[in-house]
């Protein structure tokens, strides 16, 4: 592995490390995530960043996630699906 891709792989776990940190914090209850800007501007901004730096992974590493591509994304998908059937 690069060192870049350590190097941004290391600033993923802080943001990970942040969202938790966050939670603990403010408490795991969905409506006093719901009802506090600060407490959803902070995780989603943590959210963003990773978002953000995973599209500066090598080429060669985003190659090694294929597993996670093929096996998560579609529990991922699953996932969603049965949240917004029981939101409706």
């Amino acid at each position: 592995m690069k060192n870049r891709d350590i190097d941004i792989l290391e600033h993923i776990r802080v943001y990970c490390v942040d969202i938790e940190s966050t939670i603990k914090r403010f408490g795991s209850e969905k409506l006093i995530f719901d009802n506090d800007r600060d407490y959803r501007n902070s995780v989603c901004m943590s959210l963003l960043q990773i978002g953000e730096l995973t599209g500066h992974l090598t080429e060669d590493f985003r190659e090694r996630v294929w597993e996670t591509i093929i096996t998560d994304i579609p529990l991922l998908h699953k996932f969603c699906d049965q949240v917004t059937i029981n939101l409706k």
